[in-house]
């Protein structure tokens, strides 16, 4: 049979954005006045977005906030908040009490609201009143203050008309479960099931009511605090819950474990944790996020030396405590000297330093990759700094307790005479407490290596289940050449070769690999390449040369 000629249209979208894993992100564990407990999932931009869902950091001695010091540095923050593990939630009513129940046929169920978080303020104070209304087919509630005039939050519920002979039952759940999904204040919870009918959640509830009661002849009665609605509004005193007592330090580490899910973080740190816990409880949590940080490999873990060791005998007696604690690696950096920052009273306060070290990182890594430097003149720069709580060990004179520092593998706040600005704050050493003096001992070079983890994971993973032969190991190689190429052209690698048997066409032509551990879906694949440290030594030879002779000045990097 024969077909008329036609011409065919596909039409193939191409133009489809790429994602990549973002470089300036940290995780910051702290406490705050509210939000949710050990959730990594909200990524923070801003002060303003961190005061609306985290409210305040709490810090004990009043100093500037880490984390709004990391936001204004540049920052963008997985904040897990820090509770004690006898914190509650508040309820509308009672935990057991229905507040809303829909009746259909022989199903009852109800529900109630609970709030989103632990202890938190809702309004003014620990109380609020929640309140409902008929308003024509529509269930509408008002949030009070405790003051009882003031409304934090109104709306409709959702609207429902219930079958009569003409009509069939109206039930607009995508409202109801619109408003169970965005409410700032409360979650929504089954307090009485109907299990016969297999309605045992929230989710089972909306599914009903599209199913089984909208748009049927099923009838439906709906009562709020166990009273028919009327058109008056109706009141429910509600609680905050409870904050609960002061974290432990097994607290802490509930909070660290939080962050496991998510593996787009160069910096992890917990935020004034030595104004928090006991010296023993912080050195306990210190070693448990070293131990995490080791095994992970994914992020580098930043500890503070507390501001209160002044001077060079401190900070080491302090460094050399923690370290035996501790222990020593490439994924775990020290940062000490305190930094003067002015308050927002305008009073010149000794500040912790984390959350302007992590804005720091976070801005290099930004603005000209992980693998630069953040310390220094270029990058390591804190213009609204007014200088480190310890002595200014970056002057000229005190070169060798700034070295002592350094071996000491501390990084250290301190006054530097630039070039256009003058005198300025900025972080000078760039080192993980790695023993071994290799490329490693270097922050940039750790975090290099993490940048081409995160880069090449997905890349990588995508082939998983494809099949494994020459040809999509050819691709693999396609895509993540550009990555190692830009590495080598902005100066963070030299001399790459990618070798995964990319070129090879059959099975005796494999040089990495081989047939029998390919046959088995088994693929390695090796990279090489050359690490660009960052300069740390510039001698200078000034010499005089003789009478009616040039000056000539030789210099060795």
């Amino acid at each position: 049979m024969s077909n008329s000629p036609f011409v065919k249209f596909n039409l193939v979208n191409k133009n489809v954005a790429v994602t990549t894993p973002s470089n300036g992100i940290s995780a910051i564990l702290a406490r705050t006045t509210k939000g949710p407990q050990n959730d990594a999932s909200i990524l923070i931009n801003s002060v303003t977005k961190f005061e609306e869902v985290y409210g305040k950091e709490i810090v004990p001695d009043g100093s500037v906030s880490n984390i709004e010091k990391a936001l204004a540095g540049g920052s963008t923050l997985r904040i897990v908040r820090v509770q004690a593990s006898d914190a509650t939630k508040g309820v509308v009513g009672t935990a057991s009490s229905d507040l809303f129940t829909f009746t259909s046929g022989s199903t009852t169920i109800g529900f109630g609201l609970r709030t989103k978080n632990k202890g938190d303020a809702i309004g003014s104070g620990t109380s609020y009143s929640f309140q409902a209304a008929q308003v024509g087919n529509n269930v509408a509630y008002k949030v009070l203050d405790a003051d009882g005039t003031t409304v934090l939050d109104s709306g409709n519920l959702f609207s429902y008309l219930a079958a009569d002979k003409v009509n069939k039952t109206s039930i607009d759940y995508i409202a109801l479960n619109n408003y169970f999904n965005s409410n700032p204040f409360f979650e929504a919870v089954i307090t009485t099931p109907a299990e016969a009918a297999g309605i045992t959640s929230i989710d089972d509830l909306i599914s009903w009511l599209a199913e089984k009661v909208d748009n049927t002849a099923n009838t439906i009665s709906v009562k709020f605090n166990a009273k028919a609605l009327t058109s008056a509004y109706q009141s429910v005193t509600g609680t905050t819950g409870s904050a609960g007592t002061k974290p432990t330090a097994q607290n802490w580490q509930d909070a660290l474990d939080s962050i496991k899910d998510y593996n787009d973080m160069y910096q992890v740190a917990a935020s004034s944790i030595h104004q928090h816990l006991s010296s023993d409880d912080a050195l306990l949590f210190h070693a448990y996020a070293a131990i995490m940080a080791n095994e992970l490999e994914e992020w580098v873990y930043y500890i503070e030396v507390p501001k209160d060791n002044d001077t060079k005998d401190k900070l080491n007696a302090w460094m050399t405590t923690v370290l035996s604690a501790v222990g020593h690696s490439k994924y775990v950096a020290y940062f000490g000297g305190g930094i003067k920052y002015y308050n927002l009273n305008g009073t010149l306060k000794d500040s912790d330093i984390i959350g302007s070290i992590i804005g720091l990182g976070d801005a290099a890594a930004s603005s000209y990759g992980p693998y630069r430097s953040f310390a220094g003149m270029n990058r390591g720069t804190l213009p609204d700094a007014k200088g480190p709580v310890c002595p200014n060990y970056g002057s000229p004179s005190r070169y060798d307790e700034l070295n002592e520092l350094a071996q000491n593998y501390v990084n250290m706040i301190v006054v530097k005479d630039t070039r256009t600005s003058g005198k300025v704050t900025m972080l000078w050493h760039n080192f993980t407490s790695q023993v071994k003096q290799d490329s490693f001992r270097f922050l940039s070079t750790v975090r290099l290596c993490l940048y081409i983890k995160k880069q090449l994971r997905p890349i990588l993973e995508s082939y998983i289940e494809e099949p494994n032969i020459w040809s999509s190991w050819k691709r693999i190689y396609l895509e993540g050449k550009p990555i190692m190429d830009n590495l080598a052209a902005d100066n963070a690698i030299t001399d790459w070769i990618w070798d995964g048997d990319q070129d090879a066409t059959s099975w005796d032509q494999l040089k990495v690999n081989n047939e029998a551990d390919c046959r088995q879906g088994k693929y390695k694949l090796q990279i090489h390449f050359k690490d660009v440290a960052t300069m740390q030594e510039i001698t200078v030879d000034l010499i005089l040369d003789q009478a009616s002779q040039a000056v000539t000045a030789t210099i060795n990097n």
